[in-house]
């Protein structure tokens, strides 16, 4: 049981603060703060938001108590008196920008139209702004609004804390705004204990509450709790992970939730790891603790059985914001919607039961619901993901329809998993087949590969070719004795793969730390396949790579294809265009340019033209504006941009851009003509592109597997 706030923390107050003015003045805050929770009784409002975790009484009490947590013991004592009075206050009101009453009152005229997300990403700005103009209603001296309504606004790593201004001056006493800002920062950051997600508000909104919050309900439940260990300067952080041996053991159940468990502490570990960075400098630069890592420790216990449930149900939501593949994001959503309906799928295998009593309508709306996060996430920011459109059609319309069933619905998923796993393997035969017949000549030669996009299609194809290499050593007396001959190994020796860094894709974290960087994801899918000779490059220099390594392949994958063009993300087409350059220049037949798909990813030009409303009768449009990280980008006519900034994180730079004179522009595909290649290899065979009649072969080829 949770201690009243004014029990708990009176051990606390008796050290921090000693002045009765202050003391009383924290208190009467605390007391203003607490009202208004209570009086916040807009219906429609609470409706609206009751999915997000609670910013209300028990969040500031658990803020401040991690405050002490961070800042144990005597180490307090480097805090002059009134630093601890703004810490300890800030904890109450850093959060007010949450509220509908106070949103009523900063926006008058606007507040109506404000969604629930819209104020939530503005509420350390709209707290800073109720501070500075209504200090005085929650007991706020004036002498100390500045101070207070800074730590408001800092508080989110959105804001560069290096911004905030170092130090402030009081009633001629300094206070260390910036490493209160931190503290502030941290104390925030860490609360994300089970205590922040009550049980019983929990299994109150549990039945309609949406995926994407579910998944951030049950992140916080899985901490158990968190430490800090100011002598190693490390953040223990605990979690909870079910035991192996209780009477209900599944063994197939098990490990799905350990492997939902591990994703969701992945991503907690990430965002406070960035939270961490983002204020490292302040705290190392100061007498107080400071904390360079964070350590995860599992806690073996009886989970929940809902919790299983919600683990086994759960989207995996952060995956498919940066899976890089497109065969990767089918397999996820096809994963996933069997997970959703209680079943695991394996390949050459019937789906296995994972969730018992099932009640068969709930699971099929919360797949009706999951399909619509995806066609409205990542679908609309992927369009071109071919392969995905198709599972999301094909199950919107079984599920619609009015006597479906669940086995039905199963028996749709699976039929396109199996056909989906079936087709990734036959890649690599293909391959096999196609260099065999098509480049037998190079077989004493080296082979060079030029390689953009991360695409697993790709990989099988080099695999391919190695698998012909190794037939071919073993066919040669290599002169090693057969217990220490590695074919694989050997013939890994005689590829060479160049691997542009896709750097449009590239995301980082506060501090330029990657979230994502396709070349070295790349890199490291293929350094796992035992291929040795690999070298990242810049993507500007692939033109100098092309002229001067003597490329005999450039192998990319699509994300959707017809029989006149494909797609994939943009700066294909500087690869593609670069490679005939060199060709037709120097009258060379090499690279040729392979690409590399399956008839999942096939939509036919007329088919595609009802999908996207007739795109040919769509002009091209002028530049159109957005934002991403309060940047300027545009993109052109219905090419999607890009929303993640792939350049550095660094303010005191960035802020120096005029933004109404300066510009981003990263669209994320390009439309390719398929004449432009020289090979198309998929499941069904190689088709040599350059044949008069390419078209109507890949039209008799893949028209019939579009139903």
């Amino acid at each position: 049981m949770r201690a009243k706030q004014s029990e708990r923390n009176l051990e606390y107050w008796d050290k921090w603060i000693t002045k009765d003015s202050l003391l009383e003045n924290l208190k009467e805050i605390r007391d203003r703060v607490k009202a208004l929770h209570e009086n916040e009784k807009d219906e429609d409002w609470y409706r609206k938001t009751r999915f997000y975790t609670p910013h209300g009484v028990e969040h500031s009490e658990s803020v401040e108590d991690n405050m002490h947590k961070l800042i144990p013991g005597e180490a307090y004592e480097d805090l002059t008196e009134r630093e601890r009075f703004y810490l300890l206050a800030s904890a109450w009101i850093h959060d007010l920008g949450m509220m509908q009453s106070i949103i009523k009152e900063i926006y008058p005229y606007n507040h109506e139209i404000m969604t629930p997300t819209e104020i939530r990403e503005v509420h350390h700005i709209s707290s800073e702004k109720y501070i500075t103009d209504h200090y005085a209603k929650i007991g706020i001296k004036e002498t100390d609004k500045l101070i207070l309504s800074k730590l408001c606004r800092f508080h989110r790593r959105q804001e560069d804390i290096e911004e905030c201004g170092e130090v402030l001056t009081v009633n001629s006493e300094i206070v260390r705004v910036r490493l209160i800002a931190s503290y502030l920062r941290l104390a925030d950051a860490f609360d994300v204990s089970e205590s922040r997600t009550p049980s019983k508000n929990y299994f109150i909104y549990l039945h309609d509450m949406p995926l994407d919050s579910k998944m951030h309900w049950i992140k916080h439940r899985l901490i158990s709790d968190i430490i800090p260990n100011p002598d190693n300067k490390t953040i223990t952080v605990f979690y909870q992970e079910p035991y192996e041996d209780s009477e209900d053991y599944d063994r197939e159940k098990y490990i799905i939730i350990k492997s939902k468990i591990k994703m969701l502490i992945e991503t907690i570990s990430d965002g406070l790891k960035e939270e961490l960075r983002s204020v490292l400098n302040v705290l190392i630069r100061n007498k107080l603790p400071s904390y360079f890592d964070l350590e995860f420790v599992k806690v073996k216990c009886n989970l929940p059985r809902q919790m299983q449930r919600d683990l086994v149900e759960i989207a995996l939501n952060y995956d498919f914001m940066i899976a890089p593949s497109a065969s990767k994001l089918a397999e996820m959503v096809l994963l996933a919607s069997a997970n959703i309906l209680g079943f695991g799928l394996e390949y050459k295998n019937e789906p296995k039961e994972i969730i018992s009593n099932r009640d068969e309508r709930k699971l099929i709306d919360n797949l009706k619901d999951f399909i619509s996060y995806i066609e409205n996430y990542p679908l609309k920011a992927r369009p071109c993901h071919s392969s995905l459109t198709k599972i999301c059609s094909l199950i919107r319309s079984k599920s619609t329809k009015r006597n479906v069933n669940l086995t039905d619905l199963l028996s749709l998923i699976d039929s396109f998993y199996q056909k989906h796993q079936l087709n990734r393997k036959a890649i690599r035969s293909t391959a096999k087949e196609f260099f065999k017949k098509t480049f037998i000549t190079m077989q004493n030669e080296r082979i060079n590969i030029l390689l953009y996009g991360f695409s697993e299609l790709s990989t099988k194809t080099i695999c391919g070719i190695r698998d012909v290499l190794v037939i071919i050593n073993e066919n040669k007396d290599s002169g090693i004795p057969d217990h220490k001959f590695d074919p694989e190994n050997e013939a890994s020796e005689n590829i060479h793969i160049f691997i542009c860094e896709g750097r449009p894709k590239t995301q980082t974290n506060t501090g330029d730390t990657f979230a994502y960087h396709d070349g070295i994801n790349y890199s490291l899918h293929l350094q796992k396949r035992r291929f040795q000779n690999i070298v990242l490059i810049p993507d500007v220099i692939s033109g100098n790579v092309i002229d001067h390594f003597d490329i005999h392949f450039v192998i990319m994958g699509a994300n959707g294809f017809s029989e006149k063009s494909f797609s994939h993300s943009a700066g294909h087409e500087t690869i593609i265009k670069l490679t005939r350059y060199k060709r037709y220049f120097e009258g060379s037949d090499y690279p040729k340019l392979l690409l590399v798909t399956t008839s999942e990813k096939y939509i036919s030009e007329e088919k595609k033209a009802v999908l996207n409303g007739n795109t040919e009768e769509i002009e091209e449009l002028a530049c159109t504006n957005y934002e991403v990280d309060g940047f300027p980008f545009y993109f052109i006519g219905n090419n999607v941009g890009r929303n993640t900034f792939w350049l550095t994180k660094d303010r005191k730079l960035l802020n120096k851009i005029d933004k109404d004179n300066f510009k981003f522009f990263n669209p994320r595909e390009d439309t390719i003509s398929i004449s432009t290649l020289d090979y198309l290899i998929s499941e069904k065979g190689f088709i040599n592109v350059q044949e008069d009649s390419v078209e109507n072969i890949i039209l008799q080829l893949f028209n019939s597997d579009q139903e």
